[in-house]
């Protein structure tokens, strides 16, 4: 099934209220026609569905894949429950979009959501200023809340899926060839600072969070042949400025989830070098040595705190 590029007709629509049953909350125009309250949320874990994928379960929170048509015809033999008028939102295919519900459980977090926004429209309000500021993440186009039959209060996001991509994790485990891990950790190291410098903290930053297009003809100014995601923004947040100890945050939780075989000591000294570049802005060998010492030694301190056992910090 042929999919399209919609962020160029996506960032023309405008923000409109949603409504859905027992659901409020707003959409992009064009897209207030897809009803979440169709997707059988509370079966698909006991009860298969064509129509339906459901990617990740648990206690509090489900996220369904869900393909749709503009032409609106049946899908393996079944009528789909819903519609989205996709010529009006500037499709003329077909799109998959992911749905996330968030369920939100027992009194006091549901007397707390009274006082706070609720998390599909913090990561809404984020995913819109990260795609202003030009880095890469999954287009929202609908949040909402209210409890449906069947179902607790919950949340509701609704995202475009993004195409020819894959996780960080997996991009670097199974690179063809030494050359191509190298480039893709630098770039990688690239894209962090690059988000850092917008900005922007992401409080879960592994890198199966990040997710890499290759092939891509990249005219951002996040130079270099890959493209790359942010995905799960529920727990980020801007600041006017990155404070260091965040930063270095961000750098041990993606250092940490590499894959063993590709962290080592090597591995972590490029990563710190290209993210703060080290080699570019200190001439002399010592004082370069000097700032990489300082920087892995506030890498311990995080790691300490975390009581996480780090390999690439103890060779």
């Amino acid at each position: 099934m042929q999919k399209v590029e919609l962020k160029e007709e996506i960032e023309t629509l405008k923000v409109i209220a949603y409504q859905d049953n027992a659901l409020s909350g707003e959409c992009l125009s064009g897209f207030e026609k897809l009803k979440i309250s169709d997707i059988p949320f509370h079966s698909l874990y006991h009860k298969k569905d064509k129509r339906f994928n459901l990617v990740k379960s648990s206690h509090y929170r489900r996220v369904v894949y869900v393909e749709w048509k503009d032409d609106f015809q049946e899908i393996d033999g079944e009528k789909t429950n819903a519609s989205i008028d996709l010529k009006q939102a500037g499709c003329q295919r077909s799109i998959g979009i992911y749905i996330k519900q968030a369920r939100i459980r027992g009194i006091k977090k549901l007397i707390g959501g009274l006082f706070v926004k609720p998390k599909s429209k913090q990561e809404w309000d984020l995913g819109g200023n990260l795609l202003t500021k030009d880095i890469g993440t999954a287009i929202p186009i609908i949040w909402a809340q209210g409890k449906l039959a069947n179902e607790e209060f919950s949340n509701y996001l609704v995202l475009l899926a993004l195409e020819n991509v894959k996780s960080l994790f997996n991009s670097l485990k199974f690179s063809e060839t030494l050359s191509l891990k190298r480039e893709l950790l630098l770039e990688s190291a690239r894209f962090v600072r690059f988000v850092h410098n917008k900005g922007f903290y992401h409080d879960d930053l592994s890198i199966n969070h990040i997710l890499v297009e290759t092939h891509s003809q990249n005219t951002s100014k996040n130079e270099g042949k890959f493209k790359f995601y942010l995905i799960d923004l529920d727990r980020g947040r801007f600041f006017k400025k990155v404070p260091f100890l965040r930063r270095i945050k961000n750098i041990f939780q993606v250092l940490r989830s590499f894959p063993e075989k590709v962290i080592g000591l090597s591995t972590t000294t490029r990563f710190l070098n290209e993210y703060f570049m080290i080699d570019r802005t200190t001439q002399n060998w010592w004082e370069r040595k000097s700032k990489l010492k300082s920087i892995i030694f506030y890498l311990k301190i995080v790691s300490f705190l975390k009581m996480k056992k780090i390999n690439f910090l103890k060779r």
